[in-house]
């Protein structure tokens, strides 16, 4: 009993003598013998705190900083092994521990090209788990769509265009379906037309296809924006021509300006309407000259057309249809649908029913009174022109006031000479463009002189 006491005793010794020399780390070996399903982890003479980045996604041509903090006995070595795809193994010495408290070691890739493994090693330290740094192409924009399907009535044929390549041409009110696909998976994507609101693209696979439905009434520029999981975000302009659907064109054809009906005659219209997609109706109206009856007008006569791009017709009227203020208008109506269709309205269509003699004796009396407007304006100026001369003969000794004298009444004449010219009738005939290039020029140019005068001096005087 003696001798298995004995035993038992050298036995205790042998096992705990080795914890006064080598301390915590023995305690910890026998406790993970005695349980090894333990997550205790073995003292160790150094140990691995940290490790960034970890596992991450990059794009290609960025920088990979990895970098670890670590802390121990001196000496101990600090070790990165890489993994890359396009390469073979290799295992890098990034340094030693200085055992001064925690260290820091890192490793730089300046542009990194292809995926990547990494681990930490220190000393006899657990080494860190294996990372994965995986590297994407730059966000870029593989295709964009657009698929036009233009209103009915325009006769056009739905179309598909690239939005990287093609020169786009939209008809007004045209239904788009916009489909976008890029290089990798992406996270939202969203489209703006001029200045309207950003309207949201759909993806039904998860990110990969992005779609949106529209209709385009303005603007010149799409502009597409998608972005990655990473929130990167890239955009692109597509430009594109929008064929506006405008309002029918109408010509008069006949009467051309104002038009006298003599006794017994009647009022008579000829007129071409035109639409590039096509006229619904087009309606003759009648109205007061006195009052904004453009497009409100009485309907005296009304035509209808199924899709016409240019239709040229007449009216022929009553003497009873035009009174004295009378007024026609040509309203014109396209085959916009759906809602209101585009409307034209002519200028107005005037037909006066009093004599050719009475027309005459109104020309006369127009040209009688242009006529001593024109003598009145020749005295005018006569006499103005003897003062100015007067004047310079007196230079020196002209003052502020007589050149302004002489200025006002220039400038009385120049007004007489622009009512001449606003008559319609022409009263002076031949004469009139001489009268005009004289109001356009000298006379404006004398008046400006004559107000530059009073304040000048010596030679320039």
């Amino acid at each position: 009993q003696i001798v298995y006491y004995a035993i038992m005793l050298a036995g205790i010794i042998l096992v705990a003598s080795p914890f006064f020399f080598v301390g915590e780390a023995w305690s910890r070996a026998i406790r993970r013998v005695i349980n090894p399903f333990s997550n205790l982890q073995p003292k160790t003479a150094a140990l691995l705190l940290a490790v960034q980045p970890g596992s991450i996604t990059l794009v290609r041509g960025e920088e990979l900083l990895m970098t670890c903090r670590a802390t121990g006995r001196k000496g101990q070595k600090v070790e990165l092994d890489l993994w890359p795809t396009d390469d073979k193994q290799s295992i890098l010495l990034l340094g030693r521990l200085n055992g001064a408290g925690e260290d820091e070691y890192s490793f730089r890739v300046p542009k990194i090209v292809s995926a990547i493994d990494y681990r930490f090693r220190v000393g006899d330290a657990v080494p860190s788990e294996r990372f994965r740094v995986d590297v994407v192409p730059p966000l870029a924009f593989t295709s964009i769509r657009l698929a036009i399907t233009p209103p009915e009535y325009t006769g056009f044929s739905p179309t598909n265009f690239d939005g990287l390549a093609d020169k786009i041409e939209i008809p007004q009110e045209s239904k788009v379906v916009l489909s976008v696909l890029c290089n990798q998976t992406i996270a939202a994507a969203r489209i703006v037309i001029g200045r309207e609101p950003p309207q949201p693209l759909i993806s039904a696979d998860n990110g990969l296809n992005w779609s949106a439905d529209m209709t385009v009434n303005s603007g010149r520029v799409m502009t597409v924006t998608v972005a990655d999981r990473r929130g990167t975000e890239l955009a692109t302009q597509i430009k594109f021509l929008l064929l506006p659907d405008k309002p029918p064109a109408i010509r008069v054809i006949a009467p051309a300006g104002k038009s006298v009906l003599g006794a017994g005659s009647v009022p008579r219209i000829e007129f071409e309407v035109t639409d590039e997609y096509g006229l619904s109706r087009v309606q003759l109206q009648r109205g007061d000259r006195s009052e904004n009856t453009a497009g409100k007008g009485q309907v005296v006569r009304e035509w209808a057309f199924k899709d016409d791009i240019g239709v040229t017709t007449n009216w022929v009227g009553k003497p009873a249809d035009v009174v004295l203020g009378t007024v026609f208008r040509l309203v014109a109506y396209d085959n916009a649908r759906p809602g209101e269709p585009h409307r034209a309205i002519s200028e107005p269509i005037i037909f006066d029913n009093g004599t050719a003699a009475a027309m005459d004796q109104q020309n006369q009396k127009s040209a009688e009174l242009a006529e001593r407007l024109l003598a009145s304006l020749r005295e005018l100026q006569r006499a103005n022109l003897d003062q100015t001369e007067k004047l310079v003969a007196a230079l020196t000794t002209a003052t502020g006031e007589q050149w302004g004298e002489v200025q006002g009444k220039q400038t009385t004449i120049r007004q007489m000479a622009g009512e001449i010219l606003k008559n319609p009738r022409r009263p002076l005939g031949p004469l009139t463009e001489g009268l005009q290039r004289a109001f356009s020029g000298a006379m404006r140019e004398v008046i400006d002189v004559l107000g530059r005068l009073p304040k000048s001096d010596g030679v320039e005087k």
